[in-house]
């Protein structure tokens, strides 16, 4: 067993387990309550190397090439607005990549799935969908054909009134997304061959070398980042409680009428500096 665990909601995780095609069309099937096989290929295969652990060169988004449509899945840790802009962005960008000059206006439909461990945007059920509405209607237009957005809210995945319409298999796949351990995520599984393929997947990625490695070189990057905050903040503090000590110096030296040019010397503060500290006598 690996001596650590990190879920499929961490981007890294997530991305080597979804480049894998088969992962991917099943759970694009499932979402989208199909019944035929999918077909398809993966645009953006993740690949481990030496870069840095959240470069988004390096951590693609999931992008499903299928035979009409594209499918977009995307993973975040907290979604929020800023993410909703992003959202966007990756919808528009899939869309308008496939028109190519001089060839016949017939982009694929994209759908985009975003699986948020998090939601900081009010959401009202498990699985929300968003498209283009008329604003005459307020109903769906046929603008809007073209353009689909789910966000899941896996936060909600234990809130039992908010499962309603959705498939038993679904709600095992959110919830292997949610398992906080090995153990778990093989108890979730259990008795579906896909599911269990994806919980061996996790666990022999943890336990590569090079994933350690990785892991390891980001926790130390975390804990450097972090000493040095403490450390710029403590010479700070020592800067400010200087500075305040030479202002105290020179309120005593005021009080005593002493020479403003002795008083400079002495403290090293300028003249604009104690006439201000003159005014607040």
């Amino acid at each position: 067993m690996t001596k650590f665990f990190k879920p499929l909601t961490d981007d890294i995780v997530f991305n080597h387990v979804f480049s894998n095609k088969e992962y991917a069309l099943d759970f694009i099937k499932e979402f989208l309550n199909l019944e035929e096989n999918l077909k398809g290929k993966i645009r953006y295969q993740y690949v481990i190397n030496s870069t840095e652990y959240h470069d988004k060169k390096l951590i693609s988004d999931i992008t499903v090439i299928l035979k009409n449509l594209l499918v977009n899945i995307e993973m975040y840790s907290n979604f929020n607005l800023v993410n909703v802009e992003k959202s966007k962005q990756y919808v528009t960008r899939l869309y308008g990549t496939q028109i190519k000059r001089g060839k016949k206006y017939h982009p694929k439909p994209v759908i985009q799935i975003n699986l948020c461990k998090k939601c900081e945007i009010l959401e009202d059920d498990l699985i929300n969908r968003y498209g283009i509405l008329s604003y005459k209607t307020g109903k769906p237009h046929t603008f809007g054909d073209d353009f689909n957005i789910f966000v899941v809210c896996l936060d909600k995945i234990k809130e039992e009134d908010y499962n309603v319409g959705v498939s038993d298999r679904l709600i095992k796949c959110f919830k292997l997304f949610n398992a906080t351990s090995l153990r778990e995520m093989k108890k979730i599984a259990k008795g579906d061959e896909v599911l269990m393929s994806i919980e061996q997947c996790v666990d022999e990625f943890l336990n590569d070398k090079e994933t350690i490695e990785l892991f390891d070189r980001e926790l130390w990057k975390a804990r450097e980042n972090r000493y040095e905050g403490k450390k710029e903040g403590l010479e700070q503090g020592k800067k400010e409680g200087l500075e305040q000590g030479q202002k105290n110096i020179a309120k005593n030296l005021l009080n005593e009428n002493i020479d403003f040019n002795i008083i400079c010397k002495t403290t090293g503060l300028t003249e604009q500096e104690v006439l201000k500290l003159q005014k607040a006598l």
